[in-house]
């Protein structure tokens, strides 16, 4: 519920910042910050998932789609398969939630951009 009432705040107050420079930065930090409190330091490795992909976009360029879409579903695999057996019978929600919202955006946007640049 914290959360929810922190994240209304922050984000009302994004139409007073007219920079786009500003902006980027802002919602860079504060979203990094929020996830730290939600789901603790392990969702630095979904900063570090998002920071591999994009470079993996540079190396594999013409077959980026499908290398970054076959890389981020073995590592979501891997990440999801070390959870269920070093946390088993935890309810709890972890980071393997927003690495599937990661999974899905990289992909696309690994297939945008073969498209964009690579006719």
């Amino acid at each position: 519920m914290l959360t929810l009432v922190l994240q209304t705040g922050l984000s009302a107050s994004l139409k007073f910042i007219r920079s786009t420079g500003a902006r980027y930065w802002y919602s860079l930090l504060l979203g990094t910050c929020m996830q730290l409190i939600v789901y603790g330091w392990h969702s630095l490795i979904v900063l570090g998932f998002g920071i591999l992909m994009f470079h993996f976009m540079k190396v594999f360029k013409k077959n980026a789609g499908g290398a970054i879409t076959f890389i981020s579903m073995l590592f979501l695999l891997g990440y999801h398969l070390y959870g269920v057996l070093e946390k088993y019978g935890e309810n709890k929600m972890d980071e393997v939630v927003l690495l599937m919202i990661m999974v899905c955006k990289y992909s696309l946007f690994a297939y945008a951009y073969v498209d964009g640049h690579y006719p």
